[in-house]
């Protein structure tokens, strides 16, 4: 009866030393260089009234071939191409803003308002007028609205209020004469644009 006993309490105490010694291997192997790592997930909340298309987000405008003889007359009016960044799921709530230039104040009850800014590299001979790149001289590229209007470089612009769910703001980039001789070859230019809700 009791070696009976003492085979059953033997066999509880190797169970048990087994057991400890299985969660001791699993804590050391806690330490094991090449078995373990770490996930850091990041994040930010953002309040924003619209998206950007992704179809936006980068663009490439192709301003195709322009001859000298176009160029001729310094005030040639090139064909200005248009291009648009496509706003998505905005959401409705009022809002005002007001024009640094002029003062005038832009609000409505129902829609969203924004302010665009692009930045890119000014001629410094020329206000507003966008810089390029390349082989090309005697060129520069002007940025306009729907309307024609000028865009401001490197700042805000007028405000405008977004009319539905899903909107365009819609511009223009034409290639103009500046004061340097023109000279043949390719050209680009580059722009980042940024939106700021009221």
């Amino acid at each position: 009866m009791i070696s009976s006993y003492i085979k059953r309490l033997y066999i509880v105490l190797a169970s048990l030393m087994i057991t400890v010694s299985v969660n001791a291997r699993a804590l050391d192997s806690l330490a094991i260089d090449g078995e373990h790592g770490t996930l850091n997930v990041i994040g930010e909340l953002v309040e924003g009234a619209c998206w950007i298309d992704n179809g936006s987000v980068y663009q490439q405008i192709e301003l195709g071939e322009v001859n000298f003889a176009e160029l001729a007359d310094e005030n040639a009016n090139i064909q200005p191409r248009r291009f648009f960044i496509a706003l998505r799921d905005c959401i409705y709530y009022s809002g005002d803003m007001r024009d640094a230039r002029n003062g005038n104040l832009t609000t409505n009850s129902m829609q969203p308002i924004v302010k665009i800014s692009f930045t890119t590299v000014q001629e410094q001979e020329q206000k507003n007028v966008i810089e390029v790149e390349g082989m090309a001289q005697g060129i520069s590229l002007r940025l306009s609205d729907s309307q024609y209007r000028p865009v401001y470089l490197n700042d805000n612009n007028r405000p405008y209020v977004i009319n539905s769910i899903n909107d365009k703001l819609i511009y223009n980039v034409q290639v103009v004469r500046n004061n340097h001789k023109l000279i043949a070859g390719p050209y680009r230019a580059t722009l980042n644009f940024k939106l700021d809700y009221d």
